[in-house]
């Protein structure tokens, strides 16, 4: 009987009878054809799980396509919103235009109110007495200041054009402060609601009214509502703002 010891003895018995190794052929084979079915069950499984991961895709391609509708709905929602929006500015300008010209109609009364009042506002708010009026409205007048400016105006047709511009102002008046002896000018620019052009035609004017009189001249925002935007202006002009109301 051969021996065997190891695979090289198991090779040699092989090779010297050919009819085992045809018959170990048939059962290897044999055992691998019957692994098949089941290899193919599993190859299945996967197969019907790529279908699935399939499907999924499918229906995340639905979603992704949904959601683009929805960005499309999106942007039509965002152009509303923006003529909405468009519609409340042209509501606002057309608020603002109406504001405006109330305030245009009111402006007259309220020139009228700060003239009658204005040594009570000169006293209070720029510490100025023994108020005259040199031009606009009021009951004493400052006629010195008033032949000055006649004065001026008569001399070249430069100063004519400057005294022009110092009478389109609101009021001018003249004050003095206490313990002091020099009359003291200041220029008022009346407005309920104080705007930059304001300011800067109370700097300009206030400018023009120190040149013809060869005095410090004071240029003067009133109004009943000064937004602070304003405010800041008025202090890097060099002009006082004055909050008046009553």
């Amino acid at each position: 009987m051969t021996e065997i010891n190891d695979i090289s003895d198991f090779v040699r018995v092989l090779e010297e009878n050919p009819e085992w190794l045809y018959t170990l052929q048939g059962m290897i084979i044999s055992g691998e054809i019957a692994a098949v079915p089941a290899q193919l069950n599993r190859l299945e499984g996967k197969v019907d799980n790529l279908a699935g991961l399939e499907g999924r895709m499918d229906r995340l391609e639905d979603k992704v396509d949904n959601l683009a509708g929805l960005e499309g709905r999106t942007d039509r929602l965002e152009g509303k919103v923006d003529d909405l929006t468009g519609q409340v500015e042209g509501l606002g300008r057309k608020v603002d235009n109406l504001a405006g010209r109330v305030d245009n109609l009111a402006g007259p009364t309220y020139e009228i109110k700060v003239a009658r009042q204005i040594a009570s506002i000169a006293g209070q708010h720029l510490q100025l007495g023994a108020v005259r009026t040199a031009h606009g409205t009021g009951d004493r007048r400052d006629d010195d200041l008033t032949d000055l400016l006649d004065a001026a105006f008569e001399e070249s047709r430069k100063k004519a054009n400057l005294v022009n511009e110092l009478r389109r102002c609101d009021l001018i008046i003249s004050g003095r402060r206490r313990g002091q002896q020099e009359r003291e000018y200041a220029l008022f620019e009346a407005s309920i609601t104080v705007g930059d052009n304001d300011v800067h035609r109370a700097a300009r004017r206030a400018a023009i009214l120190s040149q013809l009189t060869g005095h410090p001249a004071l240029g003067v925002v009133i109004g009943s509502h000064i937004p602070p935007a304003q405010h800041a202006l008025a202090r890097t002009q060099g002009v006082t703002a004055i909050t008046y109301a009553d």
